[in-house]
Formats: structure tokens, C-alpha cells, sequence
């Protein structure tokens, strides 16, 4: 398996998990992208990051996941 890029959601500097993913898109445009958070907080935020995605098109390259707990996201990002 060849390198994988990561990417932290605090990193991109814009106010909503909608744009974030619009901005993780941006960044590569080339490249499949799996996005995962966990879903403690906001309610919602799994139908925030869909629509982020059909803002961008809805492609088919992007996958959006939603873990049970904190850990499980931080390790899914882990390289």
C-alpha cells in the first residue's frame, strides 16, 4: 500500500463541517477520500458532511463515515 495523506477537520480554517469537506475535496481533487468524525457534539453532523459532499457533486470518490466513539475515529486517521 503506497502512502496515504491525512488530514485533521480543525486544520481547514472554515466554519462548518459542510465547507470542510468541500476544502478536503479541494485539496485533492485526484484522489479518493474517505472522511470520518465522531459523533459526539452537534446532532446532525453526518447530514452536514453529506451535504458538503452533493455541494461538491456528490462524488463518487468520497466516502463519509461517522464513528461510534472518539477513538475509533482517531485511529481510522492514524497512518
Amino acid at each position: 500500500m503506497g502512502h496515504v495523506d491525512t488530514y485533521a477537520m480543525k486544520s481547514f480554517r472554515v466554519p462548518t463541517f459542510q465547507k470542510k469537506v468541500l476544502a478536503i475535496l479541494n485539496q485533492e481533487p485526484n484522489h479518493p477520500v474517505v472522511i470520518v468524525v465522531d459523533r459526539d457534539g452537534e446532532r446532525g453532523r453526518l447530514a452536514t458532511l453529506q451535504e458538503g459532499r452533493a455541494k461538491a457533486g456528490d462524488p463518487s470518490r468520497c466516502v463519509i463515515g461517522l464513528a461510534v466513539e472518539m477513538l475509533e475515529a482517531w485511529l481510522l486517521a492514524d497512518p
